[in-house]
């Protein structure tokens, strides 16, 4: 076998093994973060879409919870038959996981890097991402949201390459149908625009400019248009586009603590300036109350850290939910041996923005293109700032999710990748650096997969 077809057997592998996770997880899963499935059911009784008080997850757009309505009728199944419209949401949801996935092999397989083992390590940390696949196997719409967004930003990719407008149409009808599944797409609207921006200044072609223009305004057409995202009526009816099933807090003090909804953000210190990580290795888990909960709760950077690699760190679905010190060990070893691929990715984002803003300045259109104007960069800043943002408004921990940062997740591998490379370039022994970071991959994925898989041994035993 030679070295390209056992790469390629390696990706296929990764696909196959993190797949039958997602598949196994799914069928043995009852319960989710919200009830989706409750606005779906109304959708079929009331034949109508519901307004954004009429229930907790009404304020949501409508795309998913409205697909699911139409595939239950043409399933014929009753609306009373809520186990099997939860594992055929699941599973549903499991095969967009996997289309996802595809899609990153694809991408991975286009970037010019001539390191493979790097971009197989970036592969594999994607596809057995334990928050990921919890996430693909409940009903919830946020895979969806995940695929199209990415669906949006992979097309965009391929315009500012070959600059086909068939590409740019596709990132439109993506993004537009992303958002109506989850209003946080917007934010890959608004960076996908700033791409296509930088590239229309720096080339100045009428044909750039032109499409440029087009792309945000033509999502918006869309949206307002679109019934199912409700963005109109929802401004008619409520005098708002979007709307919250939580309300908005006072800004906190800068160090001072105050203490709102169940916390969350207490000041602007504790929150956007720690990582509480003794505390995490001393209690791997979140509690859920508003009283005696883990230092590390208030800390959005540990939250992030701690969801994005356990999925029993959350401590939710109520069912996913262990009993004293139950997985405490696995766990603490995940966030152990996490920690160099997460400063791997960060390093890589941070190289990655510097590069690109030098590049901007000196106007080199080469350059620019090569670093395909930035949109990688721009989308993940702008999710980081969503998160920062969102987290501040409401101040709840609930809202400090590294989910609501995934549908940026295209550019986590890039980062990792382009930051070993860089890693490599300055060290001595590349070859050292290479085998230690294998090793430590190789465990990460391991101590993965036996979380997701002693999440499906705890819910099948329910």
């Amino acid at each position: 076998m030679n070295r390209n077809r056992a790469f390629h057997f390696l990706y296929f592998l990764i696909l196959l093994l993190s797949t039958i996770l997602r598949i196994n997880l799914a069928i043995v899963n009852r319960d989710a973060n919200d009830d989706h499935l409750f606005v779906a059911r109304l959708i079929m009784q009331e034949k109508r879409l519901p307004g954004m008080n009429e229930c907790w997850e009404c304020f949501q757009p409508k795309l998913f919870h409205y697909l699911l309505s139409i595939i239950f009728q043409i399933l014929g199944i009753e609306i009373k038959d809520v186990e099997f419209q939860i594992i055929l949401t699941q599973l549903l949801n499991v095969f967009m996981g996997i289309v996802f996935i595809l899609i990153v092999w694809v991408f991975l397989n286009s970037l010019t890097f001539e390191n493979e083992l790097l971009k197989i390590m970036a592969f594999s940390l994607v596809a057995f991402n334990p928050d990921l696949i919890g996430i693909n196997a409940q009903a919830t719409n946020d895979t969806l949201a995940i695929l199209l967004g990415t669906l949006a930003i992979y097309a965009a990719w391929i315009f500012l390459k070959q600059e086909r407008s068939i590409y740019l149409l596709a990132s439109i009808i993506f993004v537009s149908l992303g958002i109506t599944t989850k209003s946080n797409i917007f934010i890959t609207a608004v960076g996908i625009q700033l791409a296509l921006l930088v590239k229309a200044f720096t080339k100045k072609q009428r044909f750039i400019f032109f499409r440029a223009a087009l792309f945000l305004p033509g999502v918006l057409v869309i949206l307002f248009l679109n019934p199912i995202s409700q963005y109109l009526s929802n401004y008619r009816n409520f005098g708002s586009v979007v709307g919250m099933n939580m309300e908005e807090q006072p800004i906190p003090d800068l160090f001072e603590k105050s203490y709102v909804a169940r916390p969350g953000i207490v000041s602007i210190q504790d929150g956007f300036f720690t990582f509480k990580y003794v505390g995490l290795l001393e209690y791997p888990r979140l509690t859920n109350g508003f009283e005696g909960y883990p230092a590390h709760r208030t800390s959005l950077w540990t939250q992030i850290y701690a969801r994005a690699n356990s999925v029993h760190f959350a401590n939710w679905p109520v069912s996913w939910g262990a009993k004293g010190n139950e997985n405490f060990t696995l766990t603490r070893a995940i966030f152990i041996f996490a920690l160099l691929p997460v400063a791997m990715l960060l390093i890589g984002a941070v190289i990655s923005l510097t590069d690109f803003l030098i590049t901007l300045m000196r106007r080199s259109i080469d350059s620019l293109q090569i670093m395909d104007y930035g949109l990688f960069d721009v989308v993940f800043w702008s999710y980081v700032g969503f998160i920062i943002l969102y987290s501040l408004k409401y101040r709840d921990f609930s809202v400090m999710k590294a989910i609501f940062i995934y549908p940026a997740m295209l550019s986590f591998p890039l980062f990792f990748i382009k930051s070993g490379m860089a890693i490599r370039r300055v060290l001595m022994d590349q070859k050292l650096f290479m085998t230690i970071l294998s090793v430590v991959v190789t465990v990460l994925i391991i101590l993965y997969s036996l979380d997701v898989y002693t999440l499906i041994v705890h819910l099948n035993s329910l």
